[in-house]
């Protein structure tokens, strides 16, 4: 694991506010856009196991000296509570959307994220709406996650 130190950043505030979803109050978004420096974690390992070992290194830095965690292989961001919150060992969807998110495109709405997990993400098209999508791909990626099934497809399986 590695680790880049950088200043102020002028763009994190709407990166955390987009990156969350409207899960960030106001009160921690002020805070985050106070920030006097910024930590990035460059972790290139997947899977479950390390992912809890990533969970407990950045619980303890954030506890220390953080406002928030934002993951920019996917975007998905949290504030200091929401993240103290979660309960990554006994919930299984905090885990899975603690890392995921939902994006529309001209087509359709696909899944970011999955790759964290050693796993593609989905997508599905706009004939559904939003909310539909949303729970759809989010039981998929949970399934695909927790129940590790093997998938036929035209050109050949898939694990």
């Amino acid at each position: 694991m590695g680790c880049e130190i950088y200043d102020h950043d002028i763009n994190m505030k709407n990166a955390f506010d987009l990156g969350s979803r409207g899960t960030i109050d106001s009160n921690d978004l002020k805070l985050i856009e106070s920030h006097k420096s910024v930590i990035y974690l460059i972790y290139d390992q997947n899977g479950l196991e390390n992912l809890h070992i990533l969970h407990q290194f950045i619980t303890d830095i954030i506890t220390v000296c953080g406002y928030g965690i934002k993951f920019e292989n996917s975007g998905v961001a949290h504030s200091k509570r929401n993240w103290l919150n979660k309960d990554f060992y006994n919930n299984t969807y905090d885990l899975l959307n603690s890392h995921t998110m939902l994006v529309s495109y001209e087509n359709g709405y696909y899944s970011s994220g999955m790759h964290i997990f050693g796993l593609p993400d989905v997508s599905t098209e706009h004939s559904i709406d939003y909310d539909n999508a949303t729970q759809l791909l989010t039981e998929f990626n949970h399934y695909q996650l927790f129940e590790n099934p093997t998938f036929e497809n035209p050109f050949g399986r898939y694990k």
